[in-house]
């Protein structure tokens, strides 16, 4: 995994298993390729330096939600993740 310093703290802050969290990481691997092509045009009509401006911000923007999931901040809280147990009656 890309981010192998991070998948224990992700899995014991989302609750998930390896397996489900390296789908996770393989979805996001994929659409990310796919959205190089758009990438490249944006980057021939606006310039490398505003496309990199906006990539770098975005990142910042998803680095900031992955620093507070553990704090069960919305919408990226381990509640939203966690598997509910039934109800027992």
């Amino acid at each position: 995994m890309g981010v192998s310093v991070f998948t224990d703290h992700l899995i014991a802050a989302l609750g998930l298993s390896r397996v489900r969290l390296s789908t996770a990481y393989m979805a996001g691997t994929l659409m990310s390729a796919l959205l190089m092509t758009k990438a490249g045009r944006l980057t021939d009509r606006f310039g490398v330096r505003a496309v990199s401006t906006a990539a770098a911000g975005g990142l910042a923007l998803v680095l900031a939600g992955l620093s507070v999931t553990d704090r069960g901040s919305p919408p990226c809280s381990a509640a939203a993740y966690t598997p509910r147990r039934p109800s027992r009656r």
